[in-house]
């Protein structure tokens, strides 16, 4: 009855939903500075054949991360590759017309592209957990003001999440960051409804995802921890870093629409480690 009441007197005023209770064990991190001072953001997408993500999702995240960064924001569209199975969980790297796979590694340092594309440099491996010289994975190598965006057909059943952050390598300390994110289209699909299409769901993951990208949220006191879902999501449910179904994201979004931006302290957060065009880009 006291909830009900609360959401009651919550609808009634127009008032913004408290935030969630911030993880006490979390730790503050970084906003990403080098990704948003850079003099241009590329954004590569490539699409497995047969999927792919609605072109008003790209729009309506574009513009709504525009005015986040120094430079302006260039898209880089891949050709869809032959088969599904390469892009399942990482982004495939070409060389010419060739995918490089991890024979393809030198024993000492990173495999470099013959001709970089838009930032995308080459690729480094990640060595077995045995301890053995083989690679049991890729990463792209990049440089500063990169992200890599995979659409992936995703579980055959459609369970899981709509997408995840993953790591890249910076060129040219090969420091490992976020830049690399995966999205699950059967999962986006099974989730869509009439409240959340999937041209509007499409667009909240490819946001909330580059937020990860860009480290927010960046300070512990609006950071929480969901089952399931992982660490660094915003406490503040109208927010796009906010994750997860609950009576929070629930009423803010009666009140407010789904949230589909940063709130103001996340907003803050990114325009405190924004400088000014002439100032160049910042290292992390």
């Amino acid at each position: 009855m006291r909830l009900l009441l609360t959401l009651f007197l919550l609808i009634c005023s127009g008032c913004a939903v408290p935030p969630a209770p911030a993880d006490p064990k979390a730790q503050s991190g970084h906003v990403a500075a080098a990704q948003i001072n850079a003099p241009a953001f590329r954004l590569h997408i490539i699409e497995a054949r047969g999927i792919t993500i609605p072109p008003t999702a790209i729009e309506r995240t574009l513009r709504t991360l525009r005015p986040y960064f120094v430079g302006p924001i260039e898209v880089i569209h891949h050709s869809p590759i032959p088969t599904a199975d390469k892009t399942a969980g990482t982004f495939p790297i070409l060389d010419g017309d060739r995918i490089v796979v991890s024979a393809d590694l030198p024993e000492t340092g990173p495999y470099r592209l013959a001709t970089p594309n838009a930032g995308l440099v080459g690729a480094i491996g990640m060595p077995s957990s045995d301890g053995e010289t083989e690679f049991t994975s890729l990463l792209p190598l990049i440089e500063p003001g990169v992200a890599l965006v995979a659409i992936t057909p995703g579980p055959e059943d459609g369970r899981g999440v709509t997408g995840y952050a993953s790591l890249a390598a910076r060129d040219p300390d090969q420091a490992m960051i976020r830049g690399l994110v995966v999205m699950h289209d059967s999962v986006i699909r099974r989730r869509s409804n009439w409240f959340m299409p999937r041209s509007k769901l499409y667009q909240w993951t490819l946001t909330h995802e580059l937020g990860h990208v860009l480290g927010v949220p960046a300070d512990r006191s609006h950071i929480r921890t969901v089952p399931g879902l992982g660490g660094n999501h915003c406490t503040h449910p109208e927010c796009v870093m906010y994750t997860g179904v609950d009576w929070r994201v629930v009423v803010s979004g009666l009140l407010h629409g789904w949230p589909m931006d940063f709130c103001t302290v996340c907003q803050d957060e990114v325009r405190s480690a924004r400088m000014t065009p002439a100032a160049g880009a910042s290292s992390e």
